[in-house]
């Protein structure tokens, strides 16, 4: 798939969409300033964390979910709607992922149990936070 050129109405409704303009990140209280978007078309990558800091490749976003997300995004925009869920819910994993890599940087076993506990740990907060969200 080709992307199309950059649109700053798209890096600026895409940043407010991954990140729920701050509000998610509050899930697992992360200061805003850790966060990074960047837009890498060469890259597979998702996202990565370096030195504590994590950033999201703002082209997976625009390939994956950007074209079913934007009709919602004009109104009520909340997590009844199922692509709004599956946001949340794929960015809740990747956040989970990343910070799994603070204390472990490998992907072995170690890892996997890490990322369990992480995704345990923020669970009850994400599910707070899908029940509440809604954009205007």
């Amino acid at each position: 798939m080709k992307l199309p050129p950059f649109d700053a109405e798209l890096n600026s409704k895409s940043n407010g969409v991954i990140f729920m303009d701050g509000t998610y990140l509050k899930v697992f209280a992360i200061p805003i300033e850790t966060v990074h978007l960047f837009r890498d078309i060469e890259s597979a990558r998702i996202a990565f964390n370096s030195n504590g800091s994590l950033f999201y490749n703002l082209r997976y976003f625009e390939q994956v979910y950007w074209d079913d997300l934007k009709p919602f995004l004009n109104g009520n925009c909340s997590s009844s709607i199922e692509i709004v869920r599956r946001l949340i819910n794929f960015y809740y994993m990747v956040t989970c992922h990343e910070l799994s890599h603070n204390i472990d940087s490998n992907h072995d076993l170690n890892f996997i149990n890490r990322l369990e506990r992480v995704s345990a740990r923020f669970m009850d907060q994400r599910d707070s936070f899908i029940s509440t969200f809604g954009f205007q």
